[in-house]
Protein backbone atom coordinates (compact mmCIF):
# COMPACT_ATOMS: atom_id res chain seq x y z
CA UNK A 1 0.00 0.00 0.00
CA UNK A 2 1.84 3.27 0.95
CA UNK A 3 4.95 4.24 3.00
CA UNK A 4 4.75 5.16 6.31
CA UNK A 5 5.92 8.60 5.67
CA UNK A 6 2.79 9.12 2.98
CA UNK A 7 0.40 7.20 5.34
CA UNK A 8 2.16 9.85 8.24
CA UNK A 9 1.37 12.93 5.93
CA UNK A 10 -2.41 11.26 4.84
CA UNK A 11 -3.16 10.99 8.68
CA UNK A 12 -2.07 14.36 9.24
CA UNK A 13 -4.19 16.01 6.41
CA UNK A 14 -7.18 14.22 7.14
CA UNK A 15 -7.40 12.30 10.27
CA UNK A 16 -5.59 15.17 12.67
CA UNK A 17 -6.78 17.80 11.76
CA UNK A 18 -9.87 17.24 12.06
CA UNK A 19 -9.31 15.39 15.45
CA UNK A 20 -7.84 18.37 17.12
CA UNK A 21 -10.85 20.80 15.26
CA UNK A 22 -13.33 18.50 17.46
CA UNK A 23 -11.55 18.33 20.40
CA UNK A 24 -11.01 21.91 20.45
CA UNK A 25 -15.14 22.05 20.19
CA UNK A 26 -15.57 19.60 22.77
CA UNK A 27 -13.24 20.34 25.22
CA UNK A 28 -15.91 20.65 27.99
CA UNK A 29 -18.30 17.61 27.27
CA UNK A 30 -19.02 14.66 28.30
CA UNK A 31 -16.75 11.95 28.26
CA UNK A 32 -18.66 9.64 26.07
CA UNK A 33 -17.49 12.13 23.25
CA UNK A 34 -13.83 12.26 24.37
CA UNK A 35 -13.81 8.95 23.82
CA UNK A 36 -15.41 8.26 20.39
CA UNK A 37 -11.87 11.04 19.62
CA UNK A 38 -10.34 8.60 21.16
CA UNK A 39 -11.20 5.44 19.28
CA UNK A 40 -10.69 7.84 16.16
CA UNK A 41 -7.01 8.37 17.32
CA UNK A 42 -6.70 4.58 18.12
CA UNK A 43 -7.99 3.79 14.93
CA UNK A 44 -5.35 6.26 12.77
CA UNK A 45 -2.78 4.73 14.73
CA UNK A 46 -3.29 0.96 13.85
CA UNK A 47 -3.72 1.76 10.69
CA UNK A 48 -0.05 3.74 10.67
CA UNK A 49 1.71 0.64 12.51
CA UNK A 50 -0.50 -2.07 11.20
CA UNK A 51 -1.24 -3.39 14.73
CA UNK A 52 -4.48 -5.75 14.91
CA UNK A 53 -7.81 -4.72 16.60
CA UNK A 54 -7.44 -6.54 19.71
CA UNK A 55 -3.74 -5.52 20.35
CA UNK A 56 -3.37 -3.18 23.33
CA UNK A 57 -3.08 0.40 22.13
CA UNK A 58 -1.41 2.04 24.78
CA UNK A 59 2.01 0.58 23.23
CA UNK A 60 1.35 1.81 20.39
CA UNK A 61 0.65 5.39 20.93
CA UNK A 62 3.77 5.56 23.65
CA UNK A 63 5.85 4.63 20.49
CA UNK A 64 4.36 7.25 18.02
CA UNK A 65 4.90 10.03 20.93
CA UNK A 66 0.67 10.31 20.34
CA UNK A 67 -1.02 11.51 23.57
CA UNK A 68 -4.35 10.42 24.81
CA UNK A 69 -7.03 12.99 23.42
CA UNK A 70 -7.52 13.74 27.25
CA UNK A 71 -4.34 14.61 28.13
CA UNK A 72 -4.56 17.23 24.86
CA UNK A 73 -7.46 18.81 26.05
CA UNK A 74 -6.27 19.31 29.37
CA UNK A 75 -3.02 20.72 27.74
CA UNK A 76 -4.86 22.73 25.37
CA UNK A 77 -6.71 23.80 28.01
CA UNK A 78 -3.50 25.05 30.18
CA UNK A 79 -2.27 26.67 27.04
CA UNK A 80 -5.47 28.93 26.52
CA UNK A 81 -5.40 29.51 30.34
CA UNK A 82 -1.43 30.84 30.42
CA UNK A 83 -2.36 32.82 27.17
CA UNK A 84 -5.08 34.37 28.98
CA UNK A 85 -3.25 35.00 32.38
CA UNK A 86 -0.10 36.46 30.06
CA UNK A 87 -2.09 38.68 27.98
CA UNK A 88 -1.26 36.68 24.69
CA UNK A 89 -4.61 36.28 23.72
CA UNK A 90 -7.91 38.79 22.94
CA UNK A 91 -8.51 40.94 26.03
CA UNK A 92 -12.50 40.18 26.01
CA UNK A 93 -11.19 36.48 27.26
CA UNK A 94 -9.60 38.01 30.51
CA UNK A 95 -12.78 38.59 32.06
CA UNK A 96 -13.53 34.85 32.03
CA UNK A 97 -10.65 34.08 34.38
CA UNK A 98 -10.07 35.32 38.28
CA UNK A 99 -6.14 35.52 38.66
CA UNK A 100 -5.59 34.59 42.24
CA UNK A 101 -2.90 37.65 42.80
CA UNK A 102 -6.31 39.69 42.48
CA UNK A 103 -8.14 37.43 45.13
CA UNK A 104 -5.34 37.26 46.88
CA UNK A 105 -4.46 40.35 47.09
CA UNK A 106 -8.04 41.01 48.42
CA UNK A 107 -7.91 38.15 50.72
CA UNK A 108 -4.29 39.33 52.55
CA UNK A 109 -5.70 42.86 52.41
CA UNK A 110 -8.69 42.13 54.79
CA UNK A 111 -6.78 39.10 56.33
CA UNK A 112 -4.25 41.99 57.68
CA UNK A 113 -6.61 44.49 58.67
CA UNK A 114 -8.02 41.59 60.76
CA UNK A 115 -4.65 40.59 62.51
CA UNK A 116 -3.62 43.80 62.93
CA UNK A 117 -7.12 44.60 64.52
CA UNK A 118 -5.64 41.69 66.75
CA UNK A 119 -2.60 42.64 66.92
CA UNK A 120 -3.79 46.24 68.20
CA UNK A 121 -6.18 44.83 70.89
CA UNK A 122 -3.72 42.05 72.34
CA UNK A 123 -0.85 44.79 72.95
CA UNK A 124 -3.52 47.05 74.79
CA UNK A 125 -5.18 44.72 76.48
CA UNK A 126 -1.94 43.66 77.94
CA UNK A 127 -0.63 47.35 78.76
CA UNK A 128 -3.75 47.56 80.73
CA UNK A 129 -3.30 44.39 82.37
CA UNK A 130 0.37 45.34 83.19
CA UNK A 131 -0.96 49.08 84.11
CA UNK A 132 -3.46 47.15 86.42
CA UNK A 133 -0.61 45.28 88.65
CA UNK A 134 1.48 48.56 89.11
Amino acid sequence: MFSKSVLTTILNCLVFCKLFYCSTVWSGTFAHNVNKLQLAQNFAARVLTNTKKFDHISPVLCSLCWPSIKNQLLLRDATMLYKVVNGLTSPYLECYVNKRSTIHRSICISTEKVLWFDLICRVTSESLGKQEML
